[in-house]
C-alpha cells in the first residue's frame, strides 16, 4: 500500500520501485504486435477495463489508432495503480474518486478522461453476521477497516458523517480489499468498508451484513486517468481505447450472465456472487463534463479541509483539454 502523506493520511507516490510495490503479486501482460507504439494498460479485476481485457477484442480494436500493442498490468487497489501513473510505469487506468486527488495533491502529471456515475450499490460498511451494532452511531470508538487512500477511505468518512461521526471517532485500520473479511470475521476490527466482489461475497458466505450501503448525500464516480503525456501527444489512441470501452460497457450491461461467468473463471469468485456484482455494478462511462469537475472539486475541498488531503487541489488542473466527444 502507499506510504503515508505528511497529515498521515494521504499517500505519497514514490517513484521508485513502483511496479514492484504496486502490483503486490499481480501480472503484467503483453498482446499484440503492431508496428506502433505501446499503450501500458492498468488495471483491477472489475470494471469496464477488465472485462474488455478478459474479452479479448481491445488489441484489434485499438490497431488503427497506431497501438503496437498493449501491455496489461493488475493493481489491488486504486492507490498504487496511481503510484504507478505517477512514476509513468504505466500510461492509463481506472479507479475511484479518491485516489486521483491524492495523486494530483502528490504532484502526479495525470489526467481525468472519462467517468462512470455510481449508484452506491456495490460498497457497503459490513459488520459481522452476529454484531451487536444496529446504526453507523454505534461504531463511535470502534475499529474501523477501509484502504486508505481509496474510494472507500472516503466512503468510510461520508457515512460517518450521516451519524455526526467523523474518522477522528473511530480507530482507523488500513487493510488491503482482501484483507478485511478475515479481519472481521476474527474480530481484529469491528467494522469494514469495501465494495464488490469483497461485498458479495461477505454477503453470500453469510458471515457479515450491511450497517449501511452505497454513499448518501453526494454523487460518486470511477474514473479512466491517463498520463499527461500521453494523453496530450497520443490523443487518438486514447479516444480510441474510450470508444472501445464504452462499447464494452453496454455489452456488459445487457449480458449480466455472461459477464458473471467471465468474472467467476479471471478470479475464482463463486458465480452466483459474481452475478450480484454484475446485476450492482455500473458500466455507463462518459466523457468528462463540467458538472462531474464540480462534483470532485468539492470532494477534493473537503479532503482538504478535512485533513485527508495534503494540500487543496483544483481537479480542473487535471481535466483532458483535449477532450473526447463518443463516437
Amino acid at each position: 500500500m502507499p506510504s503515508s502523506g505528511a497529515d498521515g493520511l494521504g499517500p505519497t507516490l514514490p517513484r521508485r520501485g513502483v511496479l514492484a510495490l504496486g502490483l503486490g503479486g499481480a501480472v503484467a501482460a503483453c498482446a499484440g504486435g503492431g508496428s506502433g507504439p505501446p499503450l501500458r494498460l492498468g488495471y483491477q479485476k472489475n470494471g469496464v477495463l477488465f472485462i474488455a481485457k478478459q474479452r479479448g477484442g481491445t488489441e484489434g480494436a485499438l490497431q488503427a489508432a497506431g497501438v503496437g500493442r498493449l501491455v496489461w498490468s493488475e493493481f489491488a487497489a486504486g492507490p498504487p495503480l496511481l503510484e504507478a501513473l505517477a512514476a509513468k510505469a504505466i500510461d492509463f487506468g481506472s479507479t475511484g474518486d479518491a485516489p486521483p486527488i491524492f495523486a494530483q495533491a502528490s504532484g502526479a502529471d495525470l489526467v481525468y478522461v472519462a467517468a462512470v456515475p455510481l449508484s452506491g450499490r456495490a460498497g457497503a460498511l459490513l459488520v459481522r453476521r452476529d454484531s451487536p451494532f444496529t446504526a453507523v452511531a454505534d461504531l463511535k470508538g470502534r475499529r474501523l477497516a477501509y484502504t486508505r487512500g481509496s474510494s472507500a477511505h472516503v466512503s468510510a468518512d461520508s457515512l460517518l458523517a450521516t451519524a455526526g461521526l467523523s474518522l477522528k471517532d473511530v480507530t482507523s485500520v488500513n487493510l488491503g480489499p482482501a484483507d478485511g473479511a478475515p479481519a472481521l470475521q476474527r474480530g481484529d476490527v469491528d467494522a469494514w468498508f469495501t465494495w464488490d466482489p469483497f461485498f458479495a461475497s461477505a454477503e453470500r458466505a453469510g458471515t457479515a451484513r450491511a450497517l449501511a450501503t452505497g454513499v448518501q448525500g453526494q454523487r460518486t464516480y470511477q474514473f479512466y486517468l491517463a498520463d499527461r503525456t500521453v494523453a496530450e501527444t497520443r490523443p487518438d489512441q486514447i479516444r480510441a481505447l474510450l470508444n472501445h470501452l464504452r462499447a464494452e460497457g453496454a455489452w456488459a450491461q445487457a449480458h449480466p450472465d455472461e459477464v458473471a461467468g467471465i468474472m467467476a473463471q479471471a478470479t475464482g469468485v463463486d458465480v452466483a456472487v459474481q452475478r450480484v456484482v454484475a446485476e450492482r455494478q455500473d458500466y455507463a462511462i462518459q466523457p468528462i463534463n463540467p458538472a462531474i469537475l464540480a462534483d470532485q472539486q468539492r470532494l477534493a475541498d473537503r479532503l482538504a479541509a478535512d485533513g485527508l488531503a495534503s494540500r487543496r487541489v483544483t481537479v480542473a488542473d487535471a481535466a483532458w483539454k483535449a477532450g473526447w466527444t463518443p463516437a
